[in-house]
């Protein structure tokens, strides 16, 4: 008869140790050696399966509950379990987390989480400690930079960072798309209606609704084609910025350039032959964020005063044109703010109000309800100045007649009313 030879390994039990691995409210319990890499944990589909785990591991991280939910690096998956034993005759707790990223859009807050809750929604995240905030209340996309619906599951999102912003930071965009034109998914109504930041450009917002630019453009205004870099805040007047989606492009190219502040600023847009003077300043203006009441337009050197005059008296064969924006105010504002002076135009009857909403745009801050902005003349007492005061009144804080007004802008925080 013949015998069979049975190997047995024999193990030290103290070689051996509890690992508990979670994943939202799933919990495994599994009995393995200390030796064991930890990044077998993660390849081993038996342990996974009952975890109702499903996404992938590339978004995921490993953290050790026992320590404070460290995240354990790529570097230190290979170490073994036993390595991250707090006590000898303790188990190891390891748990499956999202990590995401949410920062202000200008980094002044950047905020690590791991989650490890597969149903949790944009608005739950919202409502976490860590992002309980006066003014901020959003989380848009970073790679679209489209506000994330509150309802929708981070699980079901293919991104991990994210920026937080206030309702001052977004706009509503609106793209009617004629049926002639239609090429992408739209409403009954052939609109499409989204929340995007106010800092996502022309280029962001064709990819986000894959209009190819090289046979369709957004006309906005019904007159004007901003370029693929003008951003949504320079276009924004009301809540809504409205466009409709046209076959082709309008047929002339017009750049416009600029000294402000001593820098060289141009921006380029498409129109029709049959604009006035008038209208491509006020287009020019708005796009560069400066006053129109202080500018006019000249095209080599020569000042084009006729408002009247269309695009096609100028050059009716060109598709190109080249202007310049330059000021004709007989005064400047200089306004210093966090150690940086601008150069604002203005005149006798400017109204405070108005300076300082220009300053806020040349220096980008969004307004918001937990602040407030106020100018100061930098005359002997440094003065506090009334919005509803104009610029002649500031001038009779200074003893010589003045054509530079210097000003100071501060930031205070708003009293809340109880």
């Amino acid at each position: 008869m013949e015998i069979t030879p049975t190997i047995i390994d024999c193990i030290n039990p103290n070689a051996l140790i509890n690992v508990i691995l979670s994943y939202d409210t799933s919990r495994e319990t599994i009995l393995t050696l200390k030796s064991l890499p930890v990044t077998d944990l993660l390849n081993n589909e038996t342990l996974l399966k009952p975890l109702k785990f499903e996404n992938s591991l590339r978004d995921h991280v490993l953290v050790l509950e026992d320590r404070n939910n460290q995240v354990i690096s790529e570097d230190s998956m290979q170490q073994s379990v036993g390595s991250y034993l707090v006590s000898e005759d303790e188990s190891i707790r390891f748990r499956i987390c999202l990590l995401i990223e949410i920062s202000t859009y200008d980094k002044a807050l950047e905020i690590q989480m791991q989650i490890s809750n597969r149903n949790i929604t944009i608005g739950n995240l919202l409502q976490l400690p860590q992002l309980k905030h006066d003014s901020y209340k959003y989380l848009a996309s970073s790679k679209t930079h489209q506000v994330i619906s509150n309802d929708e599951k981070l699980s079901n999102l293919d991104e991990r960072k994210f920026i937080f912003v206030r309702e001052s930071e977004t706009c509503f965009v609106s793209i009617e798309a004629p049926n002639e034109s239609r090429s992408m998914t739209t409403t009954a109504e052939n609109v499409v209606h989204q929340q995007l930041l106010v800092y996502a450009t022309l280029a962001a917002v064709y990819k986000k609704n894959s209009i190819d630019d090289e046979y369709q453009h957004l006309l906005c205004a019904n007159d004007f084609v901003p370029s693929m870099a003008t951003k949504l805040s320079a276009l924004q007047e009301n809540s809504t910025i409205r466009f409709t989606l046209i076959n082709g492009n309008l047929p002339v190219s017009v750049q416009v350039s600029t000294i402000l502040n001593d820098e060289e600023y141009s921006i380029q847009f498409h129109c029709k032959r049959e604009i006035t003077i008038e209208r491509l300043c006020q287009i020019a203006c708005k796009l560069l964020n400066v006053n129109n009441e202080f500018y006019q337009l000249t095209i080599d050197d020569v000042i084009l005063d006729d408002n009247e005059m269309s695009l096609d008296a100028i050059d009716p064969d060109s598709t190109n044109i080249q202007l310049n924006l330059v000021s004709k105010a007989a005064m400047i504002s200089l306004i210093t703010y966090e150690n940086k002076t601008i150069k604002l135009p203005c005149n006798k009857e400017t109204l405070v109000s108005s300076v300082l909403n220009q300053a806020c745009l040349a220096f980008c801050i969004t307004r918001e309800d937990t602040y407030v902005y106020t100018l100061y003349a930098l005359d002997a007492d440094q003065t506090q100045i009334d919005s509803a005061m104009t610029v002649n009144d500031i001038c009779g804080l200074f003893p010589e007649k003045q054509t530079e007004i210097p000003l100071l802008m501060k930031k205070n925080r708003m009293l809340k009313k109880h």
